[in-house]
């Protein structure tokens, strides 16, 4: 049987201005197979259970702080995603990328962000990225 799921989304979208409290939206696809990642809330909403392998970068523009946010599943942080502070007006990139293992309906985002700081929204440059490796028989 052949499983399709999997997404690539790029250009990252909200306010400038992304805190603890928000989700960061990607709205490019790039590809979308399955339909499992919404563009409109920035969730991945797992269909198929099993193994798979999630990748987020992030360019961040005139930052002034360090920042860190999380791919999350279900809300929690699974993979930290972190910078450290290169002085002010900065553009530096952080990513990170894992195999997680999901169950059916389980959610995944990049999320959970703290230190205000200023995600590149106008460039291709910020991406998350997701797809299947292996389902569970």
């Amino acid at each position: 049987m052949l499983y399709q799921t999997g997404f690539s989304e790029f250009q990252a979208i909200g306010a400038t201005t992304i805190n603890s409290s928000r989700n960061i939206r990607f709205r490019t696809a790039v590809n979308n197979f399955g339909d499992d990642y919404n563009p409109n809330t920035g969730v991945f909403t797992c269909r198929i259970p099993g193994f798979y392998w999630f990748s987020a970068s992030l360019i961040s523009v005139g930052a002034t702080n360090s920042f860190s946010c999380s791919i999350t599943v279900n809300g929690g942080i699974e993979l930290l995603i972190s910078s450290v502070n290169y002085g002010a007006d900065a553009m530096f990139t952080v990513s990170g990328s894992g195999v997680i293992q999901l169950s059916k309906a389980e959610t995944v985002q990049v999320g959970l962000c703290d230190n205000p700081h200023n995600i590149d929204a106008g460039t291709f440059a910020s991406s998350f990225s997701g797809f299947l490796i292996r389902p569970f028989p």
